[in-house]
């Protein structure tokens, strides 16, 4: 949506997005229940990554504050007339943890997604600053964004406005898109 104000996904029931709540499910069974079966259910590669972000999690998460995990019924937001959804995959206290598999390819970014999370956080527990762990478990990479308030409601203002223009716009996440031939 902050490329194409159109935007509508794709149905969720593809091989790929039934791979990704694997990945996601037997990380949070591992760290929140300490059970290692999904995530040594999931194939060589899968696991070795998600292993790898368990690790990165565990050594920079802090027992100060709990750990939300991912609910079914994630959040709803109303921003200048839009709803916006959302489910985050782990937050703990000031920081938020998202898995992802690839690194973003030329033209995309996590970064609105991240900045939507921190904002809602950031309001809801009187936050000035919020810093979001993207994590690449495929390439063993994390991206940390680091936002204040006013910056990440800056970035979901302009998604919104974006979306309230209604234009659809040639951008990299086409094939992505319900609208497209892809």
């Amino acid at each position: 949506l902050a490329r194409c104000g159109c935007f509508t996904s794709k149905p969720f029931n593809t091989a790929l997005t039934i791979a990704g709540t694997n990945r996601h499910e037997a990380l949070e069974d591992a760290i929140k229940n300490s059970n290692r079966t999904k995530l040594e259910a999931l194939p060589d590669e899968d696991r070795e990554g998600v292993e790898w972000a368990e690790d990165y999690i565990l050594t920079h998460m802090t027992k100060e504050f709990p750990m939300e995990w991912e609910s079914g019924k994630g959040f709803q937001v109303n921003c200048d007339g839009a709803k916006i959804t959302g489910r985050w995959d782990l937050i703990n206290g000031r920081d938020g943890y998202d898995l992802k598999w690839r690194l973003p390819t030329e033209g995309k970014s996590n970064t609105e997604q991240a900045a939507m999370y921190s904002t809602v956080i950031m309001h809801r527990d009187s936050l000035s600053k919020f810093r979001y762990h993207m994590i690449y478990a495929q390439a063993k990479v994390v991206k940390v964004l680091e936002f204040t308030r006013e910056q990440a409601q800056k970035i979901l203002e302009d998604v919104v406005a974006n979306v309230a223009k209604n234009e659809q716009v040639p951008n990299p996440y086409c094939g992505w898109c319900a609208l497209s031939d892809g």
